[in-house]
């Protein structure tokens, strides 16, 4: 009885390797063709609406408001999401970073007809694009509070399997009225 238990553990173990190794590899490879590439610029001219930082490293997430060549802000695409690495170098965001974490999965009308989008890991926050004192800026409502969004902070820790664990998000801003200094932390669900 205990060599059948051994035997049918084992083989779950050789089960789980064999198809947790190759999805790691595909994986990385994944990422490593996909993160090497330039920054594809969709816009005309664009202008800067806030950054992301994180504990992990130096890489910062850079979003900026897509213009035409009349300053206006492109319907197609209306905000831009793209790394700048420690070196300075701007790059593409990669597959899982666009997909999971820091990509802009939703852009559209907002309820008072300007431009809004909302990003990956941030779902539930729909950031709009308003001009404040003839600026572009990213506007959102955390914690029913209406604030100018200048940067996140993100927290994380090393998880299971490498993968990062969020402990908080960190937003920094200003009030539309009276700019004054706001954070907010948002802790995960």
């Amino acid at each position: 009885m205990f060599w059948r238990r051994m035997i049918r553990q084992e083989s779950r173990i050789l089960l789980i390797k064999r198809l947790l190794i190759p999805l790691l590899v595909i994986c990385a490879l994944t990422i490593q063709f996909t993160a090497c590439r330039a920054v594809a610029y969709s816009c005309v001219k664009s202008a800067h609406l806030f950054h992301i930082e994180r504990n992990k490293n130096g890489n910062v997430v850079y979003y900026d408001v897509c213009l035409n060549n009349n300053g206006d802000i492109a319907a197609s695409n209306p905000a831009l999401a793209y790394w700048v690495l420690e070196n300075g170098k701007k790059e593409e965001l990669g597959l899982v970073d666009r997909t999971f974490a820091y990509g802009i999965v939703f852009q559209g009308k907002a309820v008072d007809g300007g431009e809004s989008f909302s990003i990956a890991a941030l779902k539930k926050i729909h950031f709009r694009i308003e001009t404040i004192s003839k600026e572009y800026k990213a506007v959102a409502s955390i914690n029913n509070r209406d604030m100018i969004i200048e940067r996140i902070y993100v927290n994380s820790k090393e998880h299971y399997l490498g993968l990062p664990k969020v402990v908080y998000v960190d937003i920094y801003g200003r009030t539309l009225d009276g700019d004054i200094p706001v954070k907010e932390r948002l802790l995960p669900e």
